[in-house]
């Protein structure tokens, strides 16, 4: 039986906008076939690197004292292993991260998860310091999350991470679009 027509024309997708289909696709295939656990996993190369950071700032630190506290706690606790054991369904450093608020507003919004220097919030580059960060960092999507900020306790969900170094180790991540609704 023929489609019927409406009359309007379907917007061509752009060669991007495919690509960023399969992509799609394929990591949805992954996550399909991976046991997703919720104990905590951090790559032996994060590990060392965060812990070199903490240990340079934690003694003078005063205004993400928590936040650095809490990360150091969640990092001596997990479980350290090869970044190719990662499993895609971890938010782990340089990550993109799809999140949704549970407030009235279900707004969606994507951030990358960075080193404290490379932090950003106009460009969504959130610092894994932050109350944010540190709340998102080695979890899984599907996890609800709760931060604090200005004395707000803020809830958000990981819907997606559309992109995760250790499960892309080759491809070229730095034209990953961002995107919020």
């Amino acid at each position: 039986m023929a489609k019927k027509s409406t009359g309007l024309k379907e917007p061509k997708k752009s060669l991007k906008e495919k690509r960023n289909e399969k992509k799609l696709k394929r990591r949805k295939r992954k996550l399909s076939n991976v046991k997703i656990s919720n104990k905590m996993i951090v790559s032996v190369l994060d590990f060392e690197e965060l812990m070199r950071l903490i240990r340079s700032v934690e003694s003078h630190c005063s205004t993400h004292f928590r936040a650095i506290q809490q990360l150091k706690a969640n990092l001596l606790l997990a479980d350290r292993v090869q970044p190719h054991e990662i499993p895609p369904d971890v938010v782990t450093m340089n990550s993109f991260v799809q999140l949704q608020r549970n407030d009235p507003t279900e707004l969606n919004f994507c951030i990358q998860l960075v080193y404290p220097e490379y932090g950003n919030i106009r460009d969504h580059k959130v610092s894994v310091f932050s109350a944010l960060g540190v709340a998102i960092f080695l979890r899984h999507i599907g996890d609800e999350v709760m931060y604090e900020t200005w004395k707000t306790n803020n809830k958000v969900t990981i819907t997606d991470i559309p992109f995760q170094p250790e499960s892309n180790d080759n491809e070229n991540w730095e034209n990953l679009k961002i995107y919020t609704d």
